[in-house]
């Protein structure tokens, strides 16, 4: 097997923007009797991100074998299919299932295959793909969102997207005020920022 590069994004939302540009310039530029699929192999956690992120781009869950692992003791990867059959003009689909089973993982044969770098390696030669890649994301979205939860409470502006009472700015203080928010408006409040680039 020919060495996998190895791609770094900054993180699941920047990852997910990715897959949502390759499956699209994949499935625009296929002929009319072609079929489009980008496989990603990621474990519960990262995954559940994943297919959220990735609905908000219009995507359809089509087929979901999804569990928590505290609830059936799966711990193992998942396998997160984008697809689109090009001849029946479907809506891209979200199709997800247990990359493992009794017997070791599952045969893999997508257009091209991301496996996020907490993935085991166990799962390489049941890929068959011609473009297979391995991701690494520099930041974990939880500690992004306690890392920016700290800044709002502390007062630093650095690497955050508004602007309050603090020594590192230079901002005039009666335009802008330090404020407390709870834990789901500040992950609203980032992935905004995010969105709209702020």
């Amino acid at each position: 097997m020919n060495k996998i590069p190895t791609i770094c994004f900054e993180d699941i939302y920047e990852f997910c923007e990715s897959m949502d540009s390759e499956f699209n310039r994949r499935y625009y530029a296929s002929k009319s009797d072609e079929s489009v699929d980008i496989s990603i192999f990621a474990k519960y956690d990262n995954a559940r991100k994943i297919i959220n992120f990735l609905t908000d781009y219009d995507y359809e869950l089509a087929n979901i074998n999804f569990h928590d692992p505290e609830i059936d003791g799966y711990e193992d990867e998942f396998i997160i299919t984008l697809c689109a059959r090009i001849s029946n003009h479907d809506t891209p689909e979200i199709w997800v299932e247990p990359a493992k089973r009794k017997d070791g993982y599952l045969l893999n044969e997508a257009d091209a295959t991301y496996i996020l770098d907490e993935c085991s390696r166990a799962l390489l030669p049941q890929v068959e793909t011609a473009k297979t890649y391995f991701v690494e994301l520099k930041e974990n979205v939880d500690d992004e969102y306690d890392d920016f939860a700290d800044d709002l409470e502390l007062g630093n502006c650095y690497d955050c997207c508004c602007h309050h009472d603090c020594v590192d700015c230079d901002m005039d203080d009666e335009e802008y005020v330090n404020v407390t928010l709870p834990k789901e408006d500040i992950e609203t409040l980032h992935m905004l920022c995010r969105i709209f680039k702020v």
